[in-house]
């Protein structure tokens, strides 16, 4: 009779947790660090049209709209695999 080994222990709860989302929690704190260190006026030229405005501002509505857009992707992505889209 073979002795098969017991089962490795599975990590749960925060350990788990940790380990999956460290590289998206470290680029969220540099993100933040970044923002909060800038806080200096920038001029933004878009479409022949200059705006001033507080650069933590513009790098938090870039922010906010990259992650709309990994999230559309995302899903997008999800429904590809699934065969819905």
């Amino acid at each position: 009779m073979t002795q098969t080994p017991p089962p490795a222990p599975t990590r749960s709860g925060f350990g788990a947790l940790a380990k999956k989302y460290w590289l998206p929690v470290l680029l969220t704190a540099l993100a933040v660090v970044f923002i909060v260190q800038n806080t200096n006026d920038i001029a933004i030229h878009l479409f022949n049209r200059t705006v001033a405005a507080p650069a933590w501002l513009v790098y938090t509505i870039l922010v906010v709209l990259g992650i709309a857009v990994g999230a559309f992707a995302q899903r997008r992505r999800i429904k590809r695999r699934v065969g819905l889209g």
